[in-house]
C-alpha cells in the first residue's frame, strides 16, 4: 500500500509527526519540506490497522514541473462516498497553498474587470449544485451513473472542507461553489455566453488539446500523445494517481474495472481537464477540443437537466 511504501521509504526524511483524533478515525500526518504522507486509522488498533485513506505527496514542482500526488482508499466496511470525501479532505489538508495558487491564477483572474458575469455565473452554478443535490436523493443510490455523480460532489465537499480546515486566512477562504468553478473551469466560458445570450458573438473556441495515437512501425508498440494547449496560468501541475476500488453503484458489490487511475491534473481539481488518462482497466483516455460553432446553442445551456464536464 502507498502508506507502507512511505514509511518504507521516506522515513528518513520525516521531521514532524502530529496524531488527531477524529471520531472512529485518526489522523496520522507524515511531513517535511518535501515529501508529505496523510492517513485515518482506524482507532481499534487490537483489530489491526484499517485505513480509510491514505495520500502521499512530493512536492517536486520546481525540479520536475510536477508535483506528485498518490491517494490510496479502502473499501472495507466503507460507503463509496466515504472514500471520496476522506480522499478530498487529505488532498484539501495538503495542498492548501497550491489550491489558492490555482485559485487565484485561474478563477479570481477570469473574474477581473467582469464581476457582474462572474456573479451571475456563480449564481447559475448554484442553482445547478441544488438540481443535482435533488437529484442525487431522488435516484436513490441505484443509478449507476447518479452514484458517480455523487461521488464526484462528495469528493469536492471534502475537498473544500480539508481546505478550510487548515486554511488560516480569512482572505483566502473558498466555498464549495469556489471548488465546484475551479473543476468546471473548462465550461466557464459556455456558462457566460449563455448567460449573456448574445447569438451575434463570434464563437472562438480557445482551441485547448491536440492528440495522438499512432501505431508503430511492424506494430510493435502504440504511441499515444497529447498536448494541451493553455496558458501560463495553468501552469501549477500535479501529477496525480488515485487508487479507489469503488462500485458500480451504492447497492452493487462490484468494483468498477478502472479502479486505479493517472492523470495529468491540477490542484484541487478532481479530474484531469487536459484531459489525459491512464486506467487500470488498459484504457487510456484523451481528449481533443471540440468547440460549439453554432452560438443559437447556447439557449440550451441551462442550470438543471444536464451534467457539465
Amino acid at each position: 500500500m502507498i502508506w507502507t511504501k512511505v514509511f518504507q521509504y521516506y522515513v528518513p526524511y520525516i521531521t514532524t509527526i502530529l496524531i488527531l483524533n477524529l471520531g472512529k478515525y485518526k489522523r496520522i500526518e507524515r511531513l517535511d519540506s518535501a515529501v508529505r504522507a496523510y492517513g485515518y486509522l482506524d482507532n481499534d488498533l487490537d483489530q489491526g490497522v484499517s485505513i480509510l485513506c491514505s495520500l502521499y505527496y512530493n512536492n517536486t514542482y520546481s525540479k520536475l514541473g510536477w508535483d506528485v500526488m498518490q491517494v490510496q482508499t479502502n473499501p472495507k466496511d466503507q460507503l463509496d462516498t466515504d472514500q471520496a470525501w476522506c480522499a478530498g479532505e487529505l488532498e484539501g489538508l495538503v495542498l492548501y497553498e497550491a489550491i489558492y495558487i490555482h485559485y487565484y491564477n485561474n478563477v479570481k483572474q477570469w473574474c477581473k474587470g467582469r464581476q457582474q458575469l462572474c456573479k451571475k455565473v456563480f449564481e447559475f452554478l448554484d442553482q445547478h449544485l441544488a438540481w443535482v443535490n435533488q437529484t442525487i436523493i431522488d435516484k436513490d443510490g441505484w443509478d449507476p451513473e447518479w452514484h458517480h455523480v455523487n461521488i464526484f460532489f462528495n469528493h469536492m465537499i471534502g475537498l473544500q472542507f480539508g481546505y478550510m480546515e487548515i486554511q488560516t486566512d480569512p482572505k483566502k477562504a473558498l466555498t464549495l461553489t469556489d471548488f465546484i468553478v475551479m473543476n468546471l473551469q473548462v465550461d466557464l466560458d459556455d456558462v457566460a455566453a449563455a448567460i449573456e445570450g448574445d447569438i451575434s458573438a463570434k464563437v472562438r473556441g480557445d482551441s485547448r488539446c491536440s492528440a495522438i495515437v499512432k501505431m508503430l512501425p511492424n506494430n510493435e508498440d502504440l504511441l499515444i500523445g497529447h498536448n494541451t494547449w493553455t496558458s501560463y496560468v495553468q501552469m501549477y501541475r500535479v501529477l496525480k494517481w488515485y487508487d479507489m476500488p469503488l462500485h458500480t453503484s451504492a447497492r452493487s458489490k462490484m468494483v468498477v474495472p478502472g479502479k486505479t487511475i493517472s492523470f495529468s491534473g491540477y490542484p484541487g481539481v478532481i479530474t484531469s481537464m487536459d484531459d489525459f488518462y491512464l486506467v487500470s482497466s488498459g484504457l487510456i483516455a484523451m481528449e481533443t477540443t471540440i468547440g460549439n460553432s453554432n452560438a443559437s446553442l447556447w439557449q440550451f445551456v441551462k442550470p438543471t437537466g444536464q451534467i457539465f464536464e
